[in-house]
C-alpha cells in the first residue's frame, strides 16, 4: 500500500484532488453536490449496517438523503465524496464548522466517514479525514472533534495513530461513544 498522495486539480475549500490508494488505481475527492447525495446516503447506510433486509437498507436510505440534503451547503460545512475510476462513490465524509443549534456540540465536527467495503485499509479514510483537518485550519480552527463507537477497534486505531485524543465517553454500557479531539 502507498501513502495517500494528494495532487492539485483545484475548486474551493475541497479542491478537487487525485488520491492514489494503491499502486494501480487513483480515486477522485471532490466537494459532494446535491447529486451526489443519493450515491453519498447509500454508501452511509451500507458501511453503517451492512448487508440487512433490503427493506430496511432503503428506508434508512431514504432518511439519510434527506438529512444529507437538509444539511448540505452553508458557509464553514463541507460534504466531500470520493469516486472510482468508474465513477462509483467509495468515500465519504462531512466537515460541519458552523456554530452548533445544540449547546455543548463541539465544532468543527467530522462526522459520516463511510468507506466502501472494497476500498478499505487503502488509507482513503485517513485521506479523507487529513483533508477535513486541512479545511478546518483553513476555517482557523486549531482542532477538530468526532465521534467514533468505543468498541470500533479499527476505527480508534486509525484516529490515534492520527493524533486524536479521547475528550469523553458517554452512552449506554452496550454502546459507548468516545468523542474525540485533535489539536
Amino acid at each position: 500500500m502507498i501513502a495517500p498522495v494528494l495532487l492539485f486539480i483545484g475548486l474551493r475549500y475541497s479542491e478537487r484532488r487525485r488520491v492514489v490508494v494503491r499502486a494501480a488505481e487513483d480515486v477522485l475527492l471532490l466537494e459532494a453536490g446535491m447529486e451526489d447525495l443519493g450515491e453519498a446516503s447509500v454508501l452511509l447506510v451500507t458501511s453503517f449496517f451492512g448487508e440487512r433486509n433490503p427493506s430496511f437498507l432503503a428506508v434508512a436510505a431514504h432518511r439519510e438523503h434527506r438529512r444529507l440534503r437538509e444539511h448540505h451547503g452553508g458557509d464553514r460545512h463541507i460534504q466531500l465524496i470520493a469516486r472510482s475510476p468508474e465513477g462509483d462513490a467509495v468515500g465519504y465524509v462531512d466537515c460541519d464548522g458552523r456554530p452548533s443549534k445544540s449547546p455543548g456540540r463541539p465544532r468543527p465536527y467530522v462526522s459520516d466517514l463511510a468507506v466502501r467495503e472494497d476500498y478499505r485499509r487503502r488509507g482513503l479514510a485517513t485521506c479523507l479525514v487529513q483533508k477535513c483537518e486541512s479545511i478546518a485550519r483553513a476555517w482557523s480552527y486549531d482542532r477538530v472533534f468526532l465521534k467514533v463507537e468505543a468498541s470500533n477497534e479499527a476505527a480508534r486505531k486509525m484516529y490515534g495513530e492520527l493524533g486524536y485524543e479521547v475528550v469523553s465517553t458517554d452512552g449506554a454500557p452496550s454502546k459507548q461513544i468516545c468523542t474525540i479531539k485533535k489539536s
